[in-house]
Parts: C-alpha cells; sequence; structure tokens
C-alpha cells in the first residue's frame, strides 16, 4: 500500500494510528472530525479562488494530468497538483514556481487552514507534505505557504536554509522517515494516548487495551519522552508509577511545589485517594462568579459566556447568547454590566480559555471604565491552584474528570467542547431551538461542576469534621525506610533472620569467637565494669518503721546481727562543676511480729533503684537542654563518672522524674493565667506512625508552657485560658477567634503580609495607601512603647487614631484585590489589632509565643516521629520548665 494524503495526515497525529490504517483497520468517524474536513474541503475550495484572483488566467494551469505536465509547463501557479510515484500518491492544492535572485526556478506549495490561527499540527502536516512532495518529485522545495483565516493570511514556513534543515524540515523529514520504515516493515510502534484521542476513530480500541494494560500514557500529563525515561526505569504501568512517589518533609520544594507530581498522580489513582501537596489559597470576596466560556477556537469566535454567582448563599445564573461575530461584543458589554453591579468579587474559571478570552475582548473592545481592567487583578484559576497542590485520583486534570470523580455528571446530550462545537455549527446551518438549549444548558453545567471543584478545594483548606472529605496530605505520610535508621519490613521471615546475623551485636559474639583481639578487648571492658567505685559518704538510716507496710501492723521488732545494704550511685553538683558521688545506705533489718514480713527504716531507699536523683536530673539536663539521645547520655555518664546503666534504666529514671514533675508544670500553668496576657502559638510535630500532631506554646514574660493535641483544634487552647481573665495575643489562625476572652492579634503578622503584598505588587497605588496610613499610626506607638514601655498612661491617647484608621478603611471601595483583601482583614479583627493600647503589660506582637515556638523547632529532628505521645508530653514537661528557668536566669541542671 503506497503512502497517501491520509497516511500522512494518521503520522503527524500518532505513528500508531498510521499503522492501523496501514494494516487496513477502520473506526467510527467522530462528527468533529466529518466537520473538520467538511471545512477544511470548503475553505479549500474557497482558498484557491482567491489565490487565483492574484494571477493572470493564463499564468494558471488547472488539474494537470501528471506531474511531469505541472513541472514542464511555464504556469507561475498549478493547482491540484498530482504527484504519483512508486513511494505514495498525494495531491498538493496549489503550486507557485517562482525565480530566486540567481534565475534559478523554485517550486512553493501552497496548502489550507480554514482557523485564524493555525495549530502546530497543521504547519506540521503542510511541512510533511511538502518533504515528500520535495522528496518524490525532485524538485527544489525549501519551504512551503500555509494560506489561512478567513481573510487568507499566508505564513512561511522553511524546510531548509543555508545551514541545512530547519526544526521544522527536520521534524517533517523524521515522521516521514518513520512512514516509510513502517511501511517497509511492518511493526507497531509504541502507543502513546494524546491530544488527538478525543476525536480519533480507534479511540474507543486504544484506550481499552492502554486501560487493561494500566500503562503510562493514562496519565495524559506525561509526555512520550518522559513515558519513555521511565520505561529505562523499568517503571511500565500507572500502579508501578505509584510505587516511586516519595514524600518530602523537608525543604523548600516540599513548602512550594512548581512541579505536577506524575508519581503523586499514580499514587492518588493508584489509592483512590485525594492527596494534598500544598493547601491552595483560596480567594475570601463575599462574591464569587463561576464563569465558563464556549466559543469556536479556529475562528476566534466566542458566542456564550455563562455566569453562575454565588451571593449570600444564593445561586443566580446568568448566560449571555451571540448569534453570529457581530452580537459578540454587545454579549461582552452585558456580561461587564454584571460586573458593575457586584462590589467586591472574583472571577472563577477553570484553565487558561476564560482568561485568554477576557484578554481577547479588553484587547478588541475595550472596558466600561475600569471595570474591565479590575477583572484581570480579580481572576482566579482553579486549576492553577490545584495542578502542583491537589491530587484527584483522575488520569489528567480535566474539569469533567475531576467532576465526575466527585460525582457530579452531565444530564445533556453534549459530553465534551468539541460536541459544542459540532452543535454549535449545525445550530447555524438550521436555527434549531433544540439545538440552542443544549448548548446553553451544557454552559451552565460546566459553571455548576467548577462550582463543585471549588467547593471541594474550600472544604479541603477549612478545618472540618466531615468524615465524607477523605483526603491525605502528603508531609503526613511515613518517609521511605531505605537509607534512614530503624526496623524494615521483610518480605519473609528467612530475609529478617538473615539480616539480623549481620547487625553490629551479633557480628560482634562472631569476632569474640574469631579474634583473641577483640576478645581480649570485651574482657577488659567487662572488668572495668566490675571496678568497685569508692564510696563518698556513708549513711546510716536508724529508727523502725510505725507499722508494716505489709498488713499495718504495728508490732515490728529488730532482727538482731542482720543489716542491709545499698549502693547509690549519683552525682553532686557544685560551683565549680559536677563530680561523682558513692552513697552507702545501711539500716537494721526489721520484721513484723504478725505476718513476718521483712521490714526497713523510712529513710532507707527502698524503691529498687540504683541512681541517685543527681544523675536523674544530669539525664535530664542532657536530654532536654543539649539535646543528646539516651545512648549519648548513657555514653556520657560512662566516659565522664565511670557509671554504666541499661538504657531501661536511663530511660525509667527519666519517666519517673516527668511524673513528679507534672505537679511543677501545673504550678507554672496557674502562674500563667493569673498574668494580664497569655502569647499563643502552634507548631505541627509527628509522633511514631507518621501521625501528625500539633505543640501548642503558651508564653508568659517568664513562664512557658507547652502543651501537645493530636488537632489543630481548640481543645487545649480552651483547657489552657479556662479561668484568664487577661489578654490573649495570637496570630490570625481561625481557631483562636473561638475563644472566650480579650485578644490581641499579633500586629507583627500583619506587618510581613502588607511587606510581602507590597513585594510583589510595587505599583499599587491602593495597597500603598493602606501600609502608607497604617505605618503613620504605629511608628509614634512603637516610638512611645520604646521609651515608656508596655503602659496604657501613655499608649491610650492613640486610641481615636486607631479608630480613625479603621473608619477611613471600612469606608474605601478599593478595585484592589490586595488593599480589599486588608479591608475586610482589618474590617473582621476591629478592636483585637489595638487591644495593647488600653491595657498594661500586653505586648502588640506574639514574639514571646513565637520565640517559645522556636525551640520546638530547633528539636524538630529530635522529636518529629521518633517519640510517642506519652513521651512527648512527658518531654514537653521538662522542656516547660527549662524554656521558663532560661528566661528567669536559672539552672536547669540546678533545678
Amino acid at each position: 500500500m503506497p503512502v497517501d494524503l491520509d497516511l500522512l495526515k494518521a503520522v503527524v497525529w500518532c505513528r500508531y494510528k498510521a499503522y492501523l490504517k496501514y494494516t487496513g483497520e477502520h473506526g467510527v468517524i467522530t462528527e468533529y472530525e466529518l466537520l473538520q474536513q467538511r471545512l477544511a474541503n470548503a475553505y479549500r475550495e474557497q482558498g484557491v479562488q482567491w489565490l487565483a484572483q492574484h494571477y493572470d488566467p493564463e499564468d494558471i494551469c488547472w488539474n494537470p494530468a501528471s506531474l511531469k505536465e505541472a513541472r514542464m509547463s511555464r504556469y507561475r501557479l498549478t493547482v491540484n497538483v498530482p504527484c504519483v510515484t512508486e513511494h505514495g500518491a498525494i495531491t498538493v492544492p496549489a503550486m507557485e514556481r517562482t525565480e530566486t535572485t540567481g534565475g534559478q526556478q523554485e517550486f512553493v506549495p501552497l496548502f489550507f487552514s480554514h482557523a485564524n490561527k493555525p495549530a502546530k499540527h497543521e504547519k506540521l502536516l503542510a511541512a510533511v507534505i511538502g518533504t515528500a512532495f520535495s522528496r518524490w518529485s525532485d524538485l527544489p522545495v525549501s519551504h512551503v505557504r500555509l494560506v489561512f483565516g478567513s481573510r487568507f493570511s499566508t505564513t512561511r514556513l522553511g524546510l531548509s536554509g543555508p545551514k541545512g534543515p530547519t526544526r521544522l524540515g527536520s521534524e517533517s523529514a523524521t515522521m516521514l522517515h518513520d512512514l516509510e520504515g513502517m511501511i517497509a516493515a511492518p511493526t507497531a510502534p509504541k502507543r502513546f494516548l494524546n491530544a488527538h484521542c478525543g476525536i480519533c476513530e480507534f479511540r474507543p480500541r486504544c484506550h481499552k487495551e492502554v486501560t487493561e494494560r494500566d500503562e503510562l500514557s493514562l496519565l495524559r500529563a506525561l509526555q512520550p519522552k518522559e513515558i519513555e525515561a521511565w520505561h529505562s526505569r523499568g517503571i511500565f504501568t500507572v500502579t508501578q508509577l505509584a510505587h516511586t512517589f516519595r514524600p518530602k518533609t523537608m525543604g523548600r520544594s516540599s513548602q512550594e511545589p512548581k512541579r505536577h507530581s506524575q508519581p503523586l498522580q499514580a499514587m492518588a489513582v493508584r489509592d483512590q485517594m485525594i492527596y494534598v501537596r500544598k493547601v491552595p489559597e483560596l480567594p475570601t470576596s463575599p462574591v464569587k462568579v463561576f464563569l465558563d466560556v464556549e466559543g469556536i477556537p479556529e475562528r476566534e469566535f466566542f458566542y456564550l459566556i455563562g455566569v453562575v454567582l454565588m451571593q449570600d448563599g444564593e445561586k443566580i445564573r446568568h448566560q449571555f447568547w451571540a448569534d453570529d461575530e457581530s452580537q459578540q461584543e454587545a454579549i461582552w458589554r452585558d456580561f461587564l454590566k454584571l460586573l458593575e453591579t457586584l462590589g467586591d468579587y472574583v472571577v472563577v474559571y477553570f484553565g487558561r480559555y476564560e482568561r485568554d478570552f477576557i484578554r481577547e475582548m479588553l484587547h478588541r473592545y475595550g472596558d466600561n471604565g475600569k471595570v474591565g481592567e479590575a477583572i484581570l487583578a480579580r481572576l482566579f484559576d482553579v486549576h492553577a491552584a490545584i495542578r502542583t497542590n491537589i491530587f484527584f485520583p483522575v488520569y489528567s486534570n480535566g474539569l469533567k474528570e475531576i467532576t465526575s470523580f466527585l460525582g457530579q455528571g452531565w444530564e445533556g446530550p453534549l459530553g465534551s467542547g468539541l460536541d459544542s462545537i459540532v452543535w454549535r455549527c449545525n445550530w447555524e446551518d438550521t436555527r434549531d431551538g433544540s439545538l440552542k438549549e443544549d448548548l446553553l444548558r451544557y454552559n451552565y453545567e460546566d459553571c455548576m461542576a467548577l462550582l463543585t471543584v471549588f467547593d471541594r478545594i474550600s472544604a479541603i483548606s477549612t478545618p472540618t469534621t466531615d468524615g465524607s472529605i477523605r483526603f491525605t496530605e502528603t508531609g503526613d505520610m511515613p518517609q521511605n525506610a531505605k537509607g534512614t535508621f530503624g526496623q524494615s519490613a521483610f518480605a519473609t521471615p528467612e530475609l529478617k533472620a538473615i539480616t539480623k546475623c549481620a547487625y553490629f551485636n551479633h557480628q560482634q559474639k562472631v569476632f569474640f569467637r574469631t579474634d583473641k583481639y577483640v576478645r581480649r578487648s570485651v574482657l577488659r571492658k567487662r572488668r572495668a565494669l566490675r571496678t568497685l567505685l569508692k564510696v563518698n559518704q556513708v549513711k546510716e538510716c536508724n529508727g523502725a518503721p510505725d507499722v508494716c507496710k505489709k498488713c499495718g501492723s504495728p508490732k515490728i521488732r529488730m532482727i538482731a546481727k542482720s543489716r542491709g545494704r545499698k549502693i547509690v550511685r549519683d552525682l553532686k553538683v557544685f560551683h565549680g562543676g559536677v563530680k561523682r558521688w558513692v552513697v552507702r545506705y545501711a539500716t537494721p533489718r526489721y520484721e513484723c511480729c504478725s505476718c513476718r514480713a521483712t521490714c526497713f527504716s523510712p529513710s532507707y531507699p527502698t524503691d529498687g533503684t540504683t541512681l541517685g536523683t543527681g544523675v536523674a536530673r544530669w539525664i535530664i539536663h542532657q536530654r532536654v537542654a543539649l539535646r543528646q539521645s539516651f545512648d549519648s547520655v548513657r555514653d556520657c555518664l560512662y566516659e565522664l563518672f565511670g557509671y554504666s546503666f541499661g538504657q531501661s534504666i536511663v530511660v525509667d529514671a527519666y519517666m519517673d522524674l516527668a511524673h513528679v514533675h507534672v505537679i511543677t508544670e501545673t504550678s507554672l500553668l496557674s502562674r500563667l493565667r493569673c498574668g494580664n496576657m497569655i502569647c499563643a502559638d502552634e507548631s505541627k510535630m509527628r509522633i511514631k506512625g507518621g501521625v501528625s500532631g500539633y505543640v501548642w506554646a503558651f508564653s508568659g514574660p517568664e513562664i512557658v508552657v507547652y502543651r501537645f493535641s493530636p488537632s489543630r483544634d481548640a481543645t487545649v487552647l480552651n483547657e489552657i485560658v479556662d479561668g484568664f481573665t487577661g489578654v490573649l495575643v495570637s496570630d490570625f489562625y481561625g481557631v483562636y477567634d473561638s475563644v472566650k476572652c480579650l485578644q490581641q492579634k499579633c500586629l507583627v503578622h500583619l506587618v510581613r503580609d502588607i511587606n510581602d503584598d507590597l513585594l510583589k505588587a510595587p505599583f499599587d497605588e491602593e495597597l500603598k495607601s493602606v501600609a502608607t496610613r497604617f505605618t503613620a499610626l504605629m511608628t509614634p506607638i512603637i516610638g512611645d512603647i520604646d521609651r515608656y514601655g508596655l503602659k496604657k498612661r501613655h499608649l491610650g491617647k492613640y486610641l481615636p487614631a486607631a479608630k480613625a484608621y479603621r473608619e477611613w478603611i471600612a469606608q474605601q471601595r478599593f478595585a484592589s484585590p490586595a488593599a480589599q483583601r486588608y479591608r475586610t482583614r482589618i474590617g473582621k479583627y476591629g478592636d483585637r489589632l489595638f487591644t495593647f493600647l488600653s491595657h498594661d503589660g500586653v505586648p502588640w506582637n506574639n514574639n514571646l509565643a513565637e520565640n517559645a515556638v522556636k525551640l520546638i523547632a530547633s528539636r524538630r529532628k529530635l522529636l518529629d516521629g521518633l517519640m510517642s505521645e506519652e513521651g512527648i508530653k512527658n518531654y514537653l514537661i521538662f522542656l516547660s520548665i527549662y524554656q521558663t528557668l532560661r528566661r528567669k536566669g536559672g539552672s536547669f541542671l540546678r533545678f
């Protein structure tokens, strides 16, 4: 079978489609493809007639019988040039004969595209046909011309130049070479799903086969080169790709993802779970305009603007229809008039099409005053918000795929944007009212689908207890154990047993039996541990107990010539340092006359421990203040003091002292509640098992109390402020708003946000006015605080200025979204921004709590994911005492 025009068209779109056509396969041609063929044929006839008007009739050759006739003739324009050789058979719509500056003849094939802006595949098809025509006819063809659009514009597509083939020429030559190689040795090429699959006649077949095999090309964002790269690594299915995802909990890339993660997308499909890499920031405007536009891209014609308004919980539908291009400006003006009535609004859309529509309309017809320009600052692209942040269990991030997963379908007969183009063209031919109604319904359903997706993102972004919204944050996922310390999972018990024999302790036993030098070292260490320690103090514990601990009998008698002895290893802290202090306790033995149980003096230590309180304090100091592990603490005790303890003894001493100091932490909290202010902040922390929680820091000028909570709700916060009558200083996190007490919001957070927005938009005059007035208000206040301190008798005079600033910003109607956000924010918090002006000792920032949280951040590697919930609660008891003593200037070791 020779190459024909259909094969060349197919190879441009998909090599696998060209193979199916070459082998005689047939499918059902879609209505959209039939429409494109009809429009292309009609435009080609119009284009040839337009082209013929620019030549003398005697210079035109119509439908030559052969390529030889067209080549030998002296006509300047030849229409429908046949090229039939042993390689293939094609017909070039038109060919011009020109002369170069050197007097040589040059042949330029012409092709036609009805689109006002020809797509890449149309240019590539013209280049492929031009390359084939040049190669098969031996004519010097250095470039082809493409006639396109309603005005019959032309563009030159170069195939070769002075330095060799152009990029377009090389790409077209490669496609032609692949096609000829496939014909010479018919072998199915690799199959990749692409954008053409939506209109391809073989789509049902390919999609079924690809789905059954779970091939990577199901993920529409993966390009063929990326798929080939995964294949080279042995990854051939979506399920296999899902297992390659590794969560990154550290580093900037995890905080500000810039690329879409295909492994995470594959994992979402595999697990049927929504994964959240970063929660996107959503607009807070009270009125939301959900926009969807229908058009015909080839004609750059927008015929339907669909809007669903969400205002005060009510949905309002608006649609603007244009019968033809002459009404396009009218529906644009009607759309702008609708926006003029809304006040503070945001336009929500999905993808680039609506954004390009707004920019194109502004370019063509301008705006109504400042409304049109304001739209560009009020746009919010849902697709951009979820592209790198939220991963739904779908193969592509199309609106219909995501909405179908969320449970919403399309009730009308139209299922895609391509169908709407076909139906619009049919309506223009027939003016059938039912077709128009179907298009209007399809547009409205698109707007409602956008609303559904936006609501789901809002539910993810806002803390909720709704169990139906299932999603997982990638930062909460356990990291891969490969390359890290800890226990590993094994597929079989035999593998676990073999691996266990390679551990260090096991190998030490092997070398103990193998190497005499290792044996000597181990024996030397054992002798050192058995060395008797010098006793520094002997304590005689005399006096019989009052009653028997076992039966409670008061009849106690001393056993003659029987004494109890016990060595307690302790540390003594003095002004110059710390020294080893060994105490030997001695006491007579006593016996209960009733139950014959042995008793000792009440001052004799009978709890079974061999550690003194000084060693326990040393363990806590090393663990909390110096951030040492329990193994490091044991090594330190042995190297410095010659004490050798098992890890369980060290951990037990730590836990016992934590239970003792629960009372100390309760006392600190009581004193904190008695103060006139509490600064609060929180930080995320993981515990064992990959479960996330939060460490809350509550701080006064000197006292700090830490608490752990499995969630970020207000449970711990309400427990801490119960009975508190002062002012709570916090950031703008919404949970703090639920607390029933006076509040001061951290103005440093507000200053940072204003500064960041000013750096992003340095020419936003409205935002500058907000910042300038706020700066003018705060500058003298900060000056008086530095001069007199936080005293209301000096700061109360600024209350009228603060009230005037709030009233001014409440009266403004900003066009700038950034300035409008601050108007809403300042209006929402009101007096809570300036509470410190009317109270003594209340700061205007939350730096006390932020400083306390920094201590948590500095210990994140020690705590994050490595401690149980009970362990981290005990650790926070000591951390509260340690931070409080630091601020008071006390010694944690001597406490």
